[in-house]
């Protein structure tokens, strides 16, 4: 009896200490597998970070442009309304055009009446000129056919001069008979009166001939006439096209394709000159800007693969590449300055911007959206 007694103690420490093994066992199992699984993991994480570095202080930018008016004036009309779409040259807005329009069709009475004028000034020239060139021809012609006849006549007045004076000498001596001398008296008489006609002739030809001549003067004064309406008509040509680009600018066009984003003005509103009326953006020209920490940023480089996540579509992943990296911290851009006048310092890690561009196309990004980047660094 008393030695089977401790043998039936010993089996029953023996069971009791078996689940405790057990467990200590099972316990140190789970320790070593966590700890291996968690060394696993600092070992992946601490190669992802050395391989990649991530950014959650990233959204969609796009380049907005604000379309203003050019002229101040009453709007008439807003075609568009804000998330429309919108073509490069599409009318956007309309602002009051009535007195520019009246303007232009005043000037260009005004330009028409010039043009007339000038027009009725040539057509005279042009009338002077085929009038006066026949006559002027003519005119000169008979001038020199007279003065002609005068040298001719002039010739025989000489010659009647020197029979006359011979004659004249051969009465006194009583040698000529007095017929001849008669004769010889009304040659001369009668060549005297030849001359005379034809210097005559020769002056009226030549009072005909400055007729003419002062006929065509009327030309030069014309020519003048045109000359100035010619300035008028200049001058009127340049307000007309002033007035024309001032109404033209009560037009406003789209300079873009793009999208509505927001309308400052409402019709019925007035607008001064370069005031604000719709803003728009080009959605196929958007990016991201990502600001780096100043840490991270020597990681980067132009041309780097970009993993990026859009907040707006969880579990879509959107590729990119970095296009540029920025030389100055976002701080040295901040509105208010950030003084130290107690001589405190913190420091505070800076961030630079960087751009990336977006290469996915087949996804709607709109400017203002939050996205996370993980820019795969190659273990720089």
């Amino acid at each position: 009896m008393n030695d089977i007694a401790p043998d039936l103690k010993l089996g029953t420490a023996t069971r009791v200490a078996d689940p405790r093994q057990r467990r200590k066992r099972l316990l140190i199992g789970i320790v070593v597998v966590a700890t291996a699984a968690l060394i696993a993991f600092a070992a992946n994480w601490v190669h992802d970070r050395t391989v990649h570095v991530y950014e959650t202080d990233a959204r969609i930018v796009a380049d907005m442009t604000v379309i203003s008016s050019r002229v101040a004036g009453l709007l008439v009309e807003l075609a568009v309304e804000e998330g429309d779409r919108i073509a490069k040259g599409q009318v956007l807005a309309r602002v009051d055009a009535r007195d520019g329009q009246f303007q232009l069709q005043q000037l260009a009475a005004e330009q028409a009446g010039f043009a007339a004028e000038r027009a009725r000034a040539e057509a005279e020239i042009r009338l002077i000129e085929e009038r006066t060139q026949t006559r002027a021809d003519s005119e000169r012609a008979q001038v020199q056919a007279l003065q002609a006849v005068l040298a001719a006549r002039g010739s025989e007045l000489a010659l009647a001069r020197e029979e006359y004076q011979r004659g004249e000498q051969l009465v006194q001596a009583r040698v000529m008979a007095q017929r001849d001398w008669d004769r010889v008296r009304t040659a001369f008489f009668q060549a005297q009166h030849a001359s005379a006609r034809a210097q005559a002739d020769v002056a009226g030809a030549r009072a005909k001939q400055a007729e003419v001549e002062t006929e065509r003067l009327q030309i030069g004064m014309l020519q003048q006439e045109i000359e100035r309406l010619r300035h008028r008509e200049a001058e009127v040509t340049a307000r007309l096209g002033r007035v024309r680009t001032d109404v033209e600018d009560r037009t406003i066009r789209s300079p873009v394709d793009g999208v509505v984003d927001r309308r400052f003005m409402r019709p019925g509103e007035f607008v001064d000159a370069g005031q604000r009326i719709v803003m728009v953006h080009d959605p196929r020209d958007v990016r991201i800007e990502a600001n780096i920490r100043e840490t991270q940023i020597g990681r980067l480089a132009a041309g780097q693969a970009v993993d990026i996540k859009v907040d707006a579509y969880p579990g879509k992943t959107v590729v990119g590449r970095v296009t540029r990296i920025g030389s100055t911290a976002t701080s040295n851009f901040a509105l208010l300055p950030t003084p130290n006048p107690s001589g405190n310092f913190t420091k505070v890690t800076q961030r630079l911007p960087v751009r990336i561009d977006i290469e996915t196309k087949d996804i709607l990004l709109s400017p203002g959206m939050m996205v996370e980047v993980v820019v795969d660094v190659g273990g720089r």
